[in-house]
């Protein structure tokens, strides 16, 4: 979470369509990444959470951006599916894409964030850099629950731990491998109940040339980040025999769309 002193007021609000979520897009101090929080009907959902990505160097894309522009989109529409449990899904909604510019990286990147009746989602997009390709290692997406939220996780095909954000530990079944992402952390979805009674499930959408998204305990209390596993999966046991490395950094051919993260 960013320190208390480098909040600001301003920021980007994008509402849904029928008024009920609002999402903003804070713009703190220029060293600090922008900043995201959300509520329903004027109860918490996010508290204000940093968005960045991490390169191949270990640095940020982010911190130090300028914001160049901004626009907005809105959708209205069905979505009619060839089975499942109802016919018709509703996909209205509105969108917000902030445009920065990260002189010191020379990338142009966009954040956007999309808001449905139901439920919002965020990603980020690398429009140009100074090469074809860029080479990244790790997303730093904050998800800031409120104070006093409950997670229920599981990683694998463990049971269920109900816990705090903090002690979001649940016990991988079957036991870990020297091929597999290690320390605490779980697998998507992730269900969330805040104490003002709303019940949240963080997953992702829209996965391509991109490595599996899992969560872990933040830095403060009631902070789950993201994490991009560096394992592709199990390589003994259930997968078959041998070790396989990890892959601590991955390339993505600019422009690129990472998955989106819902809620």
């Amino acid at each position: 979470a960013i320190p208390a002193e480098g909040k600001v007021s301003h920021g980007l609000v994008v509402r849904s369509a029928d008024g009920r979520i609002r999402l903003e897009l804070h713009l703190a101090r220029p060293e600090l990444p922008p900043c995201w929080s959300a509520s329903f009907e004027g109860r918490s959902v996010l508290r204000e959470g940093s968005l960045a990505l991490r390169l191949q160097d270990g640095s940020l894309l982010g911190p130090n951006a300028s914001l160049t522009g901004q626009s907005r989109a809105s959708h209205r529409g069905v979505w009619t599916p060839p089975y499942g449990t109802a016919a018709r899904y509703d996909e209205s909604y509105e969108e917000l894409t902030a445009l920065f510019r990260d002189a010191r990286h020379q990338v142009s990147f966009a954040v956007i964030i999309r808001v449905h009746d139901h439920g919002f989602a965020l990603r980020y997009r690398i429009e140009t850099a100074a090469k074809a390709v860029i080479r990244l290692s790790a997303e730093e997406t904050e998800f800031a629950l409120p104070h006093g939220s409950k997670v229920w996780s599981s990683r694998d095909e463990g049971v269920y731990l109900k816990s705090s954000a903090l002690r979001m530990d649940p016990v991988p079944d079957p036991p870990l491998t020297r091929s597999s992402d290690a320390g605490p952390m779980a697998d998507l979805p992730l269900t969330v109940l805040t104490p003002d009674g709303l019940a949240l499930s963080l997953a992702e959408a829209d996965r391509f040339d991109y490595p599996r998204l899992a969560f872990r305990p933040g830095p403060a209390a009631d902070c789950i980040l993201s994490h991009l596993m560096r394992f592709p999966g199990r390589a003994t046991g259930w997968s078959g025999p041998g070790d396989t490395p990890p892959e601590m950094s991955f390339d993505v051919a600019v422009p690129f769309s990472t998955p989106w993260r819902v809620v």
